[in-house]
């Protein structure tokens, strides 16, 4: 007669519930490493030791080339804050069309520059004659808003456009966790980490 081994009931579900915590785990540290990347500015070092390394034709590149590219492009990406720390300039023109939304909510309430009859008007977009803004009452502004006056309520003089480059994290880590459950339950844990990664990175 053989003997096979079983392992307890209690032994499987113990297993279980420590693969799904380590993969859930592992999800939100690849998501808050992802989504931290623009606040760090040792990005301006690699990019300067990237583009050093391509203008050397081959030869290991000059740290002094290196550090003035780095200090280069620190004094163009980035600006000092009311705090007096230095943060990273956002990377288009439309993360500043929000911004000055968001600002809108913050000053007055309302994110319209004036309002004519129900339409919500912008008036330096195709200043002088202004225009409609589609998504003046979007979530995404008020979402904005809400995290500046968290954010310098605990840290006074911390920039609006930090605060809007901390949405997308709040929302990454906010989805990946409905994303990991519902994927761990239709396609078991793996299932799960894949669910959580698409979603919280995206």
């Amino acid at each position: 007669m053989r003997f096979t081994p079983t392992i307890p009931i209690a032994s499987r579900k113990l297993a279980h519930i420590l693969l799904r915590s380590s993969l859930l785990l592992l999800v939100i540290g690849a998501v808050l490493s992802v989504r931290l990347i623009p606040f760090s500015l040792k990005v301006f070092h690699d990019l300067a030791e990237q583009m050093s390394v391509a203008s050397s034709a081959g030869k290991p590149p000059d740290e002094a080339k290196v550090y003035a590219t780095e200090n280069a492009l620190i004094d163009a990406k980035t600006f000092v804050a009311e705090d007096g720390r230095l943060y990273p300039l956002l990377s288009s023109n439309d993360s500043y069309y929000w911004l000055r939304a968001a600002q809108r909510v913050l000053d007055t309430g309302d994110p319209c520059d004036i309002k004519v009859g129900k339409e919500c008007r912008d008036t330096l977009s195709l200043a002088p004659v202004g225009m409609v803004v589609s998504y003046g009452h979007s979530l995404h502004v008020r979402a904005i808003a809400g995290i500046q006056r968290i954010a310098n309520w605990l840290h006074p003089g911390y920039p609006l456009s930090a605060s809007a480059m901390v949405l997308p994290l709040v929302v990454g880590l906010l989805g990946c966790l409905p994303a990991f459950f519902l994927g761990s339950a239709l396609g078991g844990p793996l299932g799960g980490l894949v669910a959580g990664l698409v979603i919280g990175l995206n």
